[in-house]
């Protein structure tokens, strides 16, 4: 009885050393869903109903992780978002609430602060340092 027992024994560690091995490999080879995206962006232009702003000084610093910095008007605003496997990124500045949703894209990051449709929408073009 007691070789049954140690054999089981054995057994459990030997699956549990194996799942182990299995999962350390999953979570090393797995990306965050915005890996790569990381960076600074800086503001190219940005386009309001009445007015248009060439090189405004704005930037975004995101982290690949779902969070960021903005930097706007000599402010430093916290950001959160979700970036999508298609490109498609969804921000929120934390201290005023406002939602941007547009792409992420080859060192682009093109944002509205509404719905793009709306005639009270600004757009925002951000590239990649």
């Amino acid at each position: 009885m007691k070789n049954k027992s140690t054999a089981l024994r054995m057994k459990t560690a030997i699956l549990l050393t194996i799942c182990t091995v299995f999962a350390i490999s999953a979570l090393a080879c797995s990306n965050s869903p915005a890996d790569g995206q990381q960076g600074k962006y800086v503001c190219e232009w940005e386009k309001g109903p009445i007015y248009t702003l060439d090189h405004p000084n704005y930037y975004y610093t995101l982290d690949g992780h779902g969070k960021g910095e903005y930097y706007h008007k000599d402010s430093t605003h916290k950001v959160k978002y979700t970036y999508n496997s298609d490109g498609t990124i969804n921000l929120q500045d934390t201290i005023t609430g406002i939602k941007y949703n547009g792409t992420l894209q080859n060192g682009e990051l093109h944002i509205y602060d509404g719905n793009k449709d709306s005639t009270t929408v600004s757009e925002f073009l951000f590239i990649r340092e």
